[in-house]
């Protein structure tokens, strides 16, 4: 028993690895127990540190790697050449078995480069420093995810809520005006008539929603799904006041209709309303509909698919996307460099502008730091010549990268979304902030040519159409005016002045003035909520465009630096 819990125990004298300290913890202990140089740095390989705790040479490395970039001032590496150990080691007479063989004229063993990485004595400390900062900043991109979340369910229910309101306020100013109409004719022949004219007005109303409705794709280019259903759904309500119920061809008629509108839901008809083709019946045809469906998908988009992108930008698995794109630009990047150097390998500088942090120069302390993350995410290894610098000189080949890529992802780097314009306009324009053309062409540098640098494209607003942004914000001066004249329109002195308060000694016949004063308060109350959503709607977009700026001046400086890293190398 005991020598099974000793077996178990981790490499340290410590717990096991499923019980004991955090990785982080236990690559910090042996880094803490290394052997100091002449300088008085601690002195760690890849291999020590896989000897000591397990992991593979690979893993270490990258491990390593990461410390080093977290501790950044005074941690460094350099390469060392270490003679492969011949089998049974020296002689018994104390000399060299290889020099023996040296002298015979048997071929040496070849000597390797290792790579040895420094770190100073406070690096413990400088690596938690670094760790805490990480973890906070996890933590509150963490925290913002779920306020973004949280205020997207807010704003998208005082969307809803308000449009709906502001729509039955709409019906009942109409309703109230047709009353007051009715009322003020003095006769019944005169009422009978104005009843006949709304009537007539009601059923052109009807005819013009439901024409929106069945048609209304070839107007909008089929943008507007959820209005249509809305008008359509309209139209059917109309119905209901536009004839008699107690007739029994009333709902035929509209049992008719409802028919249609659901073969119109369904996708199936004629000309603009779908197309019906015998390859859709017969064989293939589910795959024929399912291809054109997600085809056309990014292209029909609802007004609160619209409304959501308005009020808080792109998706983020868009973001997700684009930091992968990234390492494939990087990888690509690698293959040509190393493609050019006649198997010389990589050196840090060379990769500098093509880092997320460019540092101010290229002698910075973090210069290091941010090219070897590169190195360790592609595994690279260093050169095997005894020219080899040290520092931001150090030369790596990456021998998976140049034997499994295709040289193919080379020549499409000119159409990468990283690869610098052609045409450089500096800052870019507000317009191209706000929305972002599908077919909009930043440029790219020619196909003969490696990219420079990794350029970053400033960040938008949205990434809507012109067409779709105008909606957008036409909708939101439409919420905010609508409620704005509503809530003018039930305030006293208003066209649908509300009983806030009730006279003294007098009550309403048939009436209970306290409760009707409560009941216009409160609606006042509603009407002042949802005008806050509505102006909230137009307000968040405007915060979130500062914000954009802001990031957009980051990324053109970041940008400049990397530029700067080419123009100092020219």
């Amino acid at each position: 028993m005991e020598e099974e819990s000793e077996s178990e125990s981790d490499p340290l004298g410590g717990p096991s690895a499923g019980g004991g300290p955090p990785l982080d913890d236990r690559i910090l202990t042996v880094v803490r127990l290394a052997r100091k140089d002449a300088d008085g740095l601690r002195r760690v390989t890849p291999a020590h540190l896989s000897s000591e705790l397990g992991l593979s040479v690979e893993d270490a490395t990258r491990e390593l790697c990461g410390l080093l970039a977290a501790v950044g001032s005074g941690a460094g590496f350099v390469f060392e050449r270490v003679e492969m150990p011949t089998v049974g080691g020296d002689a018994p007479d104390g000399t060299n078995e290889s020099a023996g063989n040296e002298s015979e004229g048997k071929a040496v063993p070849p000597a390797a480069t290792a790579m040895v990485f420094t770190f100073p004595d406070d690096f413990e400390g400088l690596a938690r420093r670094s760790r805490r900062s990480s973890d906070w900043k996890r933590r509150l991109s963490s925290s913002a995810a779920a306020l973004a979340r949280a205020l997207k369910v807010f704003t998208a229910f005082g969307l809803v809520i308000s449009l709906a309101v502001l729509i039955v306020a709409a019906i009942c100013v109409l309703a109230a005006a047709l009353v007051a109409m009715a009322r003020g004719g003095g006769d019944g022949h005169h009422r009978n008539g104005l009843m006949h004219r709304v009537r007539y007005l009601s059923l052109q109303l009807r005819s013009m929603l439901w024409l929106y409705a069945i048609c209304g794709s070839a107007v909008d280019g089929n943008q507007d799904p959820f209005l249509r259903e809305v008008a359509g759904d309209a139209a059917l309500m109309l119905s209901l006041f536009c004839g008699n119920p107690m007739h029994p061809f009333f709902w035929f008629r509209v049992g008719g209709m409802r028919r249609r509108w659901a073969r119109v839901r369904r996708g199936r008809g004629w000309g603009g309303v779908g197309l019906s083709s015998w390859s859709n019946g017969n064989g293939g045809g589910t795959w024929n509909e399912e291809r054109r469906s997600s085809s056309s998908s990014a292209e029909q988009r609802g007004l609160l698919s619209m409304a959501v992108e308005f009020l808080f930008g792109p998706e983020g698995d868009e973001q997700q996307q684009q930091e992968l794109e990234k390492w494939k630009f990087r990888a690509a990047i690698i293959l040509a460099l190393s493609s050019s150097t006649g198997g010389q390998g990589v050196a840090l500088r060379d990769l500098l502008p093509y880092v997320d942090g460019p540092p101010v120069s290229a002698e910075s302390a973090s210069a290091v730091g941010e090219t070897i993350r590169i190195v360790a995410y592609f595994n690279g290894r260093p050169v095997e010549s005894a020219e080899n610098g040290s520092g931001i000189d150090s030369r790596f080949c990456f021998p998976e990268i140049v034997s499994e890529m295709d040289y193919q992802k080379v020549m499409a780097l000119a159409d990468s979304e990283f690869s610098p314009p052609i045409f450089e306009s500096g800052r870019a324009d507000l317009t191209t902030i706000l929305y972002r053309e599908e077919s909009h062409d930043f440029g790219g540098t020619p196909s003969a040519e490696v990219p420079e640098y990794l350029h970053e494209r400033p960040h938008v607003l949205t990434r809507m159409s012109r067409e779709d942004f105008g909606r957008c914000v036409l909708l939101g001066i439409l919420n905010l005016v609508g409620l704005v004249w509503v809530k003018s329109a039930v305030m006293p002195g208003g066209l649908l002045q509300l009983p806030t308060s009730f006279a003294r000694g007098k009550r309403r016949r048939g009436g209970n003035p306290e409760l009707a004063a409560a009941a216009s308060w409160l609606v006042i109350r509603v009407l002042s909520i949802l005008r806050f959503y509505a102006g909230f709607f137009l307000l968040l977009p405007i915060m979130r465009l500062v914000v954009v700026l802001i990031r957009n001046h980051f990324v053109a400086r970041r940008n400049d630096r990397r530029r700067a890293f080419v123009r100092a190398n020219i």
